[in-house]
């Protein structure tokens, strides 16, 4: 009878260990469920159904239909075109169609309602919205926790990847079908983060509707839409007039493979989305992974703009590397301005030495693209660009 009181404690302890064990694993899995979850973007709303955007065009279906059939015979003869034009290139009103759909492209509802053609009688320039490509970017990691002896709790990539959508739209100008350019168009990037997943969904894909919204403006205006209010952090507004003061020497920069050393190079930049055809005109995610003593806030004239004007895509080497996205920066010099060159910086987060690496997880692409800023400011102007 005692001998069976020790095994009874025994029994009871193990059975809390057990119990207690599967709460906390329980936790840490909703923990981690939450932190691989996409979080909602209140600046980019889904589009509206067309049917509530824009119900007038929608009545006149089968005459925009007759209309993208007669712009078809244009598609052969579009010549593939830079999207950097400043003077309007169609006349008219817009319609976004569908090639692959045959129908109204859902993008038609980003367009502004006064520049949405409601007839298809007279000038029209129409978008034919052609072959779409899901481009592959980063996977999401997993919330850090360090008090977990559970690898699958570890910080580290998760199976959940990244994807943008670039589109090629080829523009033809009604009636006439005349061929006025074929374009690709890059769509949003995905969310940073995550707060909802459905179950067994490993792409979060970005909305590519909002850039194909600003193109047609631009097709017809020919002048860019003004940028969103908040293009810059709080805090860090005195730096528009200085980034506007050096986009003057942006077409003044040449591509250079390797810097020159400049006397009393700024120790301080500011990384700058600029690619006017897609009117992306703001402050670039790479200035965060930047040592703070090198982020410009405005406060100082003295800055290096580095100015993100185009990407290229290199392809896997093997099975085991992944495509690489390499940056095409042109450098400005402030006071000046003074154009420094058109760099390539590598997408190669492998290459950096492991005392400016993250102190959680691998470094991810942005943080070798400012790794490579702080070695240009560093070299004075004398590093290597493109390998």
């Amino acid at each position: 009878m005692n001998s069976s009181v020790p095994h009874l404690v025994v029994g009871i302890v193990v059975l809390s260990v057990v119990v207690g064990g599967m709460l906390y694993v329980g936790h840490e899995f909703k923990e981690f469920a939450n932190a691989v979850q996409p979080k909602e973007r209140p600046d980019l709303k889904p589009p509206q159904p067309l049917s509530e955007a824009a119900p007038v065009i929608v009545q006149n279906r089968e005459a925009f239909r007759a209309l993208a059939n007669q712009a078809r015979f244009a598609i052969g003869q579009c010549p593939k075109k830079s999207a950097y034009f400043k003077k309007p290139i169609g006349e008219g009103k817009v319609v976004v169609w569908d090639l692959s759909e045959g129908d109204f492209s859902e993008a038609l509802s980003r367009v502004p309602v006064e520049l949405r053609a409601t007839s298809a009688d007279g000038p029209v320039t129409m978008l034919l919205i052609g072959k779409q490509e899901e481009v592959p970017l980063d996977f999401y990691y997993h919330k850090q926790y360090s008090t977990t002896p559970l690898p699958i709790f570890n910080a580290g990539k998760s199976d959940v990847q990244g994807y943008r959508v670039d589109t090629e739209v080829c523009v033809v100008g009604m009636p006439g079908a005349r061929p006025l350019g074929q374009f690709t168009i890059e769509g949003e990037y995905p969310p940073s983060t995550l707060k909802h997943l459905k179950l067994g969904q490993r792409k979060v894909i970005g909305d590519w509707t909002p850039a194909i919204g600003r193109f047609a403006e631009l097709c017809v205006k020919g002048v860019p839409a003004p940028p969103p209010p908040e293009i810059v952090p709080k805090g860090k507004e005195g730096l528009i007039p200085l980034v506007n003061q050096a986009k003057s020497a942006v077409e003044f920069c040449e591509r250079k493979t390797k810097g020159q050393w400049v006397k009393n190079l700024p120790q301080q930049a500011v990384v700058w989305n600029y690619r006017p055809p897609y009117q992306i005109d703001n402050y670039h995610g790479v200035n965060w992974k930047l040592p703070k003593e090198l982020q410009a806030d405005g406060t100082s004239s003295a800055v290096v703009v580095f100015f993100h004007i185009d990407s290229q895509t290199r392809e896997p080497r093997d099975r085991k590397d992944r495509k690489r996205y390499d940056l095409v920066m042109a450098a400005v010099m402030l006071p000046g301005p003074r154009p420094l060159g058109t760099f390539v910086i590598p997408d190669d987060p492998e290459g950096i030495p492991k005392e400016y690496r993250p102190k959680y997880g691998p470094p991810d692409g942005d943080f070798a693209y400012a790794y490579w800023i702080r070695r240009f400011l560093e070299s004075q102007g004398e590093l290597v660009g493109e390998r």
